[in-house]
């Protein structure tokens, strides 16, 4: 286990703006995983923040306030740093994490006049992390460099409307086979094309999970979250190559077609775009489906027509819904935004349709939620309260 002091050594590291790739995953995976009572403790080592008393409940909450809100601004090329580059790093991270301490400050000092408006929050953007089962780590939102990228065995592509996006090489050798999980963190997405030329598109806290050498009679993917698939044909000595997709007990087999599968709760909803999917559960319960419908799975299949847009609308930029539960429009937008919601109220009746890009300030989307006058939406910082409209 690790001690304290090379916590503390990683923390400070990281306000300095000196961390490795290596250290922040390091200092990320054991700040996610120590007690309340261990970061009390090194928090109370570390004199850039000490000074500032919290309740001892919270403590945890800012540390991982400031791994939250300091992510993006680690996707820098250190290599390349000058001196001056290197302190004007550091001098913004410590402004974030002064933002963020100040935040928990007011909250829970009584102080009540704080704008709400100092918890920034922001659309999600491009991000995502490799691990290979060779324990290697990689941040993709830091990966700048041509060189680098083919390290990794990927290549940074461009699509025909200027959107980055990285293809993994096909690994030749049997040496060079790896599995690979792909992970989106809340306010996370990716764009990815596998060995076989397929492409998937991850939502928010969603993975994937393949071999880079993709087996030359079989590709399988293990699935959770949100992924829409662009499949491939693929031949191997003149013979079509199966796709399959692995997610909670179900097995969906393609060859050839576009669909979207969403896995976040107890239910698996596969909806189908183009071509042909035949899907088999855990009890070999098996369906088949056309462009346009839906196989909605618990411990059974229910299939439906439905219009894809609304299903696939979230990979091309925009959230759109249809006669939607609120809780799960509510929950869409907080894992794209990174925040968290509170229910003051029953709205298992509520339902709401509409579109809205992504990328629209959170402030002005749910102002436009509450067009429909049955529901009024307050942000606390990172915090949505959903109340019922007084109207």
């Amino acid at each position: 286990m690790m001690k304290n002091t090379r916590l503390a050594f990683l923390v400070k590291r990281y306000l300095a703006g000196e961390c490795t790739s290596e250290e922040f995953e390091e200092l990320k995976f054991f700040l996610e995983n120590k007690d309340s009572s261990e970061l009390e403790e090194i928090y109370d080592s570390l004199p850039e923040l000490s000074h500032i008393q919290f309740p001892k409940h919270t403590q945890e909450k800012v540390f991982k306030e400031i791994l939250a809100d300091t992510q993006e601004h680690f996707a820098f090329n250190r290599r390349n740093f000058s001196l001056w580059q290197k302190l004007l790093a550091a001098a913004s991270l410590l402004f974030i994490i002064s933002m963020s301490v100040l935040f928990y400050y007011y909250r829970y000092s009584g102080v009540k006049n704080l704008d709400n408006k100092v918890a920034l929050v922001t659309p999600g953007y491009d991000r995502a992390k490799i691990v290979t089962d060779d324990g290697k780590i990689l941040l993709l939102d830091t990966l700048t460099s041509e060189d680098e990228a083919k390290a990794y065995g990927l290549e940074r592509k461009v699509d025909q409307n200027g959107k980055l996006y990285f293809k993994y090489l096909l690994a030749r050798r049997a040496a060079d086979n790896k599995l690979h999980t792909v992970t989106t963190p809340k306010g996370g997405q990716l764009t990815l094309e596998l060995p076989d030329g397929s492409k998937v598109w991850m939502n928010a806290e969603s993975t994937i999970q393949f071999s880079n050498a993709f087996i030359h009679n079989e590709r399988k993917v293990l699935s959770e979250g949100e992924v829409y698939f662009e499949v491939k044909t693929y031949y191997n000595e003149g013979k079509k190559v199966p796709f399959r997709v692995l997610t909670k007990g179900q097995q969906i087999e393609v060859l050839g077609t576009e669909f979207n599968v969403n896995s976040y709760d107890n239910r698996v909803v596969t909806t189908l775009v183009e071509g042909k999917v035949s899907i088999v559960d855990k009890d070999n319960n098996s369906v088949t489906l056309k462009p346009n419908q839906q196989a909605i799975w618990t411990n059974k299949f229910e299939i439906k027509e439905v219009d894809p847009l609304y299903t696939t609308a979230w990979k091309d930029g925009d959230f759109a819904f249809y006669k939607s539960k609120l809780e799960e429009v509510m929950m869409s937008i907080a894992r794209w935004y990174s925040v968290d919601i509170e229910y003051r109220g029953n709205f298992e009746n509520d339902v709401f349709t509409g579109t809205i890009s992504r990328y629209e300030d959170i402030d002005k989307l749910l102002k436009t939620m509450e067009l429909t006058g049955s529901i009024n939406l307050k942000r606390e910082g990172r915090k949505i309260i959903v109340q019922k409209s007084n109207l």
